[in-house]
C-alpha cells in the first residue's frame, strides 16, 4: 500500500466522522431535513448506483491503464476491510449515541471510507474524481453524505469518459 494511503487511513482513524450531523453546515450542498430521510436516501437506488458506479470506473480505469497495478486491488481492499471496520464502527458509535442508525448507513458509510481509500491508494494511475474531491470534505466536516439528486448512474456511464451528471450531493 502507498504510504499516501497509510496517512489517510491513520487521518481518517483521528477525525470524528458524523459528530456534526444535522447542525448547520458551512458546505455547498443542500442538507436534508431530518435523520429518517437521510437513512432513506443512503440506501436508495440513486446514491448506490452513484456509489458503486463511481467505484466500478475507477476499478476499470485503473485495470485499463495500468494492469499491473490494478492486480493490487482486491489485495488492497483486503488488507483495507480492518481500518475501514475501525473508522465506520467509530462512526456509528458517535452516531448511535444520539440517533438510531441502521445497516444502511453502516454500509453506506464503509463504502465511502473505502472509495475514498481507493481513489488515493490508485490516485497514481488514475486522478480522483469523486470520493476525494467530492465526498472526503463532507466527512471531514462531520456531516454524512447521503444523497443525490441527479440521474442513476449505471454501466454504460461507469464503462464511459462521460462526466458525471449534473445532480447534487444531500447530506445530514
Amino acid at each position: 500500500m502507498r504510504t499516501q494511503t497509510t496517512e489517510l487511513v491513520s487521518e481518517l482513524k483521528g477525525v470524528e466522522l458524523c459528530n456534526n450531523l444535522g447542525l448547520p453546515v458551512g458546505l455547498p450542498h443542500r442538507s436534508v431535513a431530518s435523520w429518517a430521510e437521510a437513512l432513506k436516501l443512503c440506501h436508495g437506488k440513486e446514491w448506490s448506483a452513484l456509489q458503486l458506479m463511481t467505484n466500478n470506473r475507477n476499478a476499470g480505469r485503473v485495470n485499463e491503464l495500468n494492469w499491473d497495478r490494478f492486480q493490487e486491488w482486491n489485495p488492497t481492499c483486503e488488507s483495507l476491510y480492518p481500518a475501514i471496520a475501525q473508522i465506520t464502527g467509530d462512526a456509528v458509535a458517535r452516531a448511535s449515541s444520539t440517533r438510531k442508525v441502521s445497516d444502511h448507513f453502516r454500509h453506506s458509510l464503509s463504502w465511502d471510507v473505502l472509495g475514498i481509500l481507493l481513489e488515493r491508494e490508485f490516485e497514481d494511475v488514475i486522478p480522483p474524481f469523486f470520493y476525494l474531491p467530492r465526498l472526503l470534505p463532507i466527512y471531514r466536516a462531520g456531516h454524512f453524505p447521503c444523497g443525490w439528486t441527479g440521474p442513476e448512474l449505471d454501466t454504460y456511464w461507469s464503462a464511459s469518459r462521460e462526466p458525471i451528471p449534473k445532480g447534487e450531493i444531500l447530506i445530514y
